[in-house]
């Protein structure tokens, strides 16, 4: 994912379309059905919304379309999380590190890296409940947890900085060359903290109140292109995990919380 410096961004989903396919399930002794794929901007998020089989802890939201059975084909699998008063769309990391030869079994849609974490505010989550029956309320949807939030981090991050799934999160500080503001060791060793924190830790996290104006930490790095890397930003002298616009804290505990 990139942006304006390499990292996470989000999907804004402010409305979607059901639009009418047909798919050919001759190959599997079936025949041809006709189904409603999920779709905004042109980006289908749900390609059959009658097939899916929904759990916000992983639900296939790209089902094999020679069959339509959950499961039958590798990848399109969501998580579904909470975040403040929206629900993201993240990877099944639960599912990938119970087994991680399992990773492409449960690979993300591609869009999640392409386009970004598709993130729907209240109305078009309660809409979206309409369509599909078994999702739950927003109210229902587990929040993201830091654990998790390390792990998007990791993910998103360039030239594999953070490392790579399925070993923990850790900053690779031989890859960065300088940083925005600051000392860059000094820096450096404050992310690395927060990450090891954040890792650790099934604490909920949530956007930093309105109104504090986060501020990015920003590092260069010693990759092609010197691309610029922001996974924290400074809210109040304490820092927080920047994924897309959003500066994560986390709740239930001191550490690593916004300062008042």
């Amino acid at each position: 994912m990139s942006g304006s410096a390499c990292g996470c961004r989000f999907f804004e989903v402010a409305r979607f379309e059901l639009v009418p396919r047909r798919l050919d399930f001759s190959s599997s002794n079936g025949k041809e059905v006709t189904v409603l794929s999920l779709e905004t901007g042109g980006v289908s998020l749900v390609n059959a919304v009658e097939l899916v089989e929904a759990d916000a802890d992983g639900t296939q939201v790209l089902v094999c379309e020679q069959c339509g059975i959950t499961g039958c084909r590798r990848g399109g699998w969501v998580a579904m999380r909470r975040l403040g008063e929206t629900v993201v769309w993240i990877p099944v990391w639960a599912e990938m590190e119970q087994d991680p030869d399992s990773e492409e079994e449960y690979a993300p849609p591609a869009l999640l890296a392409e386009v970004g974490l598709p993130r729907f505010g209240v109305s078009v989550w309660e809409k979206l409940c309409d369509v599909i029956d078994e999702l739950p309320p927003m109210g229902e949807v587990p929040v993201l947890t830091a654990a998790e939030t390390a792990r998007l981090l990791q993910w998103a991050a360039p030239g594999e900085v953070l490392g790579a799934f399925p070993d923990p999160p850790a900053l690779r500080t031989d890859l960065l060359l300088a940083v925005s503001e600051g000392e860059l060791e000094h820096e450096a060793a404050a992310v690395a903290g927060l990450l090891g924190g954040l890792a650790g830790s099934r604490d909920a996290v949530t956007p930093a109140p309105p109104g504090l104006e986060p501020v990015p930490v920003t590092f260069h790095l010693d990759l092609p292109d010197l691309p610029a890397w922001s996974p924290a930003a400074s809210v109040r002298g304490g820092l927080a995990a920047l994924v897309g616009d959003a500066a994560l804290v986390r709740v239930d505990t001191g550490r690593g919380e916004c300062p008042e």
